[in-house]
């Protein structure tokens, strides 16, 4: 998807969001993971969105990079949310 397609799904510029403080409106539960080794996502960006989540939450540092594939069970952990 480009800006413009996400733009017309959503109803929103994506780049005036700052999803660290969208995150304080946010309250269903949500599993936060981050790969040891990503270097597309940095861990500090979802540090900043953790901490400012208001609702339950749980942290999960995994191995591999933003594309690696997953041991079963991180997607075991992933199905209690889903």
């Amino acid at each position: 998807m480009n800006k413009r397609q996400i733009h017309g799904l959503a109803g929103f510029d994506m780049n005036q969001r700052l999803p660290s403080e969208d995150a304080r409106q946010c309250t269903m539960p949500a599993l936060f993971l981050h790969g040891g080794n990503d270097s597309l996502i940095h861990i500090s960006h979802m540090e900043a969105v953790f901490d400012n989540y208001s609702g339950d939450k749980t942290k999960m540092e995994i191995q591999g990079n933003h594309n690696t594939a997953r041991a079963a069970h991180v997607y075991k952990k992933i199905a209690t949310y889903v």
